[in-house]
């Protein structure tokens, strides 16, 4: 691919990501409750995705044979944070931006010591 094009790729990445965060931010500040769908909710949201995700991930992983690193791997990136695109579709779709604008930063902040604790745990374990 010529550089000029690449070039501007990145360019048009940057710029997307940091726009969408703005726009995140803009549709937060204007709600009138930070946990949008209730406490209850979140928290179980959270323990879902923190949780269940990395253990569905880790049978499936272990049922198609896939093993050391990779399975390591994929167990982590099933606990990553949902990302902000998706808020992007819930706003362009209309469909429950309030949940996701939640999901987004919440999970951002209690999946980071998570992630380095299932880092931690998945080095010291042989799979």
């Amino acid at each position: 691919m010529p550089s000029i094009i690449e070039k501007s790729i990145l360019i048009l990445s940057r710029a997307g990501t940091g726009t969408t965060m703005f726009s995140m931010g803009l549709f937060m500040a204007m709600q009138t409750k930070i946990i949008a769908c209730g406490p209850r909710l979140t928290v179980v949201g959270i323990v879902l995705k923190c949780l269940a995700g990395p253990v569905a991930m880790a049978i499936s992983c272990i049922a198609v044979g896939l093993h050391g690193d990779a399975l390591r791997v994929a167990i982590i990136q099933a606990a990553l944070p949902q990302s902000i695109t998706s808020f992007v579709y819930a706003k362009e779709y209309g469909l429950h931006t309030d949940v996701i604008s939640t999901s987004v930063v919440f999970g951002l902040i209690v999946s980071l010591p998570i992630l380095i604790a299932y880092y931690f745990i998945l080095g010291y374990v042989k799979l």
